[in-house]
């Protein structure tokens, strides 16, 4: 009987650490512009993004509401300092689209990234 208590204590333990954990890997972003994320296409408006994994390939989802968007690989990459608002970064491509190619997250010193290259970029917008 009592080790029965002990492993319902400690399951519920795990529980809790890991919705903690999964909430800290968790962010929300907004999309002024269409942009392509993994093959599909974001329309203007809010997603919330969540990424899960260890080291610096992740999987990043991409949810909207309680629809579930995208889910492609991402890598975390160090920023020198602390990122100051949540924003996303966009690429141009040579077929006139345009892709999420990072996404900074407020108060982190790492991006995630989607496979930006060093063409063009520029944010496309910023949530505080």
């Amino acid at each position: 009987m009592k080790a029965s208590k002990v492993f319902a204590s400690l399951a519920m333990a795990m529980l809790f650490a890991t919705t903690a954990f999964a909430a800290a890997n968790k962010t929300s972003i907004q999309v002024n512009n269409g942009v392509t994320v993994g093959g599909k296409t974001l329309s203007p408006g809010k997603y919330t993004v969540t990424w899960e994994g260890q080291g610096q390939n992740v999987d990043l989802t991409v949810i909207k509401g309680k629809e579930l968007i995208v889910k492609t690989p991402a890598r975390l990459l160090d920023l020198p300092g602390v990122s100051a608002n949540n924003a996303v970064v966009v690429k141009d491509n040579p077929d006139g689209t345009r892709a999420l190619s990072q996404i900074q997250i407020s108060g982190k010193k790492f991006v995630l990234d989607l496979g930006s290259s060093n063409s063009q970029t520029d944010v496309a917008s910023r949530v505080k």
